[in-house]
């Protein structure tokens, strides 16, 4: 599959390595970070220390490491959208290990790692 295919349109952008920002928040505050596109979102915030709870390591098994996003995100297949509820999915929520970032984005962690959810 073409990395256009699996990402969309990407938001206009071309995916050859673009730099892309983060903008996230967290019970630590707000910060930027700045990444190669495309990039899944659990290796971000493990590769940044941002906590989220993923227990099976991001190999999309245990369904924790929701959080809110948007901006420049892949499309929800199938699988994913299945186990996100109708109020979760018109907020925003992805799982962090099934979604990745091809462009700048806003992620929102309403928890850390050490609570019961991460959004």
């Amino acid at each position: 599959m073409s990395r256009r295919r699996r990402f969309g349109k990407s938001c206009g952008m071309e995916l050859n390595m673009k730099r892309a920002t983060m903008h996230l928040i967290s019970a630590d505050g707000e910060r930027a970070i700045e990444f190669s596109c495309p990039a899944l979102l659990s290796n971000l915030f493990a590769q940044n220390g941002i906590p989220v709870d993923m227990p099976c390591g991001g190999k999309k098994r245990c369904l924790k490491c929701k959080v809110q996003v948007s901006g420049c995100v892949s499309p929800i297949d199938e699988r994913e959208k299945s186990f996100l509820t109708k109020a979760e999915l018109k907020s925003n929520i992805r799982y962090a290990c099934m979604t990745y970032a091809v462009g700048d984005i806003k992620v929102e962690i309403k928890k850390s790692a050490q609570g019961e959810s991460n959004i």
